[in-house]
């Protein structure tokens, strides 16, 4: 599963309203689920901090993995951030 963002950045990152509610079930149904799962985030250094990472990991539950992909601005679909 991929997380984008801090929960109080989703929306703004993602572009599109959200329901904290349903990522965190979501998150803790993969999680808890028994079937191999890896949760990620993309890390667009021009819009998550350290910090951001830091609360990301934090919303994935122990014993999940989670991957930091790195960016390539190359492949963005997004043109500004190419």
């Amino acid at each position: 599963m991929d997380i984008k963002a801090p929960l109080e950045l989703y929306a703004r990152l993602a572009g599109v309203k959200i329901d904290e509610e349903k990522i965190l079930r979501s998150i803790h149904l993969i999680a808890g689920s028994g079937v191999p799962h890896e949760f990620r985030t993309t890390n667009v250094e021009s819009l998550l901090s350290t910090r951001d990472i830091e609360k990301i990991r934090s919303l994935v539950p122990d014993g999940s993995s989670y991957r930091i992909q790195k960016f390539r601005k190359e492949t963005a679909m997004e043109g500004l951030l190419r």
